[in-house]
């Protein structure tokens, strides 16, 4: 019964579609058009800022609204829109994605409509633009891109991030570099110091910095950066992504690695490694040089071997 009501729904939605022409148009936004992008704009996982927007009409469920705008040129790459989906309605989600795909295809004849094994849709365009329709974290999507003005984001982000050499130095502060501890100074998990530090200038979406501190020769062994994200999955994964991507595009040497669960390994030429990953509610990014991490190890290890009136009370 639900399968035949939602045909019968289709059928009578489809009737009132006119057929036209793709010409980049979706939601009153055209793609290639220019935007105005506000100084506060937060930016999406690929580097591009979005700018919401409202629509004439609201469409089906679907209630959030932005453009992806090139960093530099301020054309518009994208047009998303964003429908909020019961994690657990996976039958919901579906006839979602399949109802918006065929209203596409619907109204723009021309598409060539693909559907996943997933659910998941792709139309394309004989001019080349791509419409996605897919879930993720909860989300149903709609994704129009044009994918000239996508690269073009792309670069245009990567050319504005300042690139050079790798030197240790992150947020202000240099591996190796000696620095002072003070008396009360918590203990990380692997026995270094904690040292909190007011980076000269902060990343979006990172309020809290720290260095991890050898504990007798007081040298920087990790510099870390903390995003308390909460519950939002979504968000955790578009500011790891972003973050992820601009230190590929800061620093070029880097050999970067994604695993299964999304979260990043970043490799320089001298060994030191940088971590982007999510854990408990937190975007968490950590740099570490190997040899001053065992060095710190190997220093809390043997402080408390030392500790011997701790020994006679056992």
């Amino acid at each position: 019964m639900r399968s035949l009501a939602f045909a019968i729904s289709f059928a009578l939605l489809a009737m009132s579609c006119g057929a036209a022409e793709w010409n980049g148009r979706l939601f009153g936004k055209r793609l290639g058009d220019p935007v105005s992008v506000p100084a506060d704009a937060e930016t999406c996982e690929m580097g591009l800022p979005y700018v919401g927007f409202t629509p004439e009409q609201i469409f089906l469920e679907f209630t959030g609204y932005a453009v992806w705008v090139t960093p530099t040129t301020g054309k518009t790459a994208a047009i998303v829109a964003a429908a909020t989906i019961g994690k657990d309605d996976e039958v919901g989600a579906k006839l979602l994605r399949k109802k918006t795909a065929m209203l596409l295809q619907t109204k723009f004849p021309e598409a060539q409509a693909k559907e996943d094994d997933q659910g998941d849709w792709s139309l394309t365009m004989k001019n080349g633009d791509i419409i996605g329709v897919e879930i993720k974290d909860g989300l149903v999507l709609i994704q129009a891109i044009r994918p000239f003005y996508l690269q073009l984001g792309v670069a245009e982000f990567n050319k504005k991030v300042k690139t050079g050499k790798w030197t240790g130095n992150l947020f202000g502060k240099t591996l190796g570099d000696a620095i002072f501890v003070p008396a009360d100074a918590e203990t990380c998990e692997m026995g270094l110091k904690i040292v909190g530090i007011t980076p000269d200038e902060s990343w979006e979406g990172f309020g809290t910095y720290a260095v991890w501190v050898t504990p007798t020769t007081k040298k920087i062994a990790a510099i870390i950066a903390v995003a308390e994200i909460g519950e939002d999955k979504s968000e955790a994964k578009i500011l790891r992504n972003r973050t992820a991507r601009l230190l590929k595009a800061k620093f070029p040497e880097a050999q970067a690695k994604e695993d299964d669960d999304g979260d990043w390994s970043i490799t320089m030429k001298n060994g030191d490694s940088i971590g982007v990953e999510i854990k408990d509610g937190l975007v968490l990014v950590q740099l570490f040089r190997p040899v001053y991490l065992q060095l710190g190890i190997s220093e809390f290890k043997k402080s408390v071997m030392s500790d011997t009136k701790s020994l006679d009370a056992l």
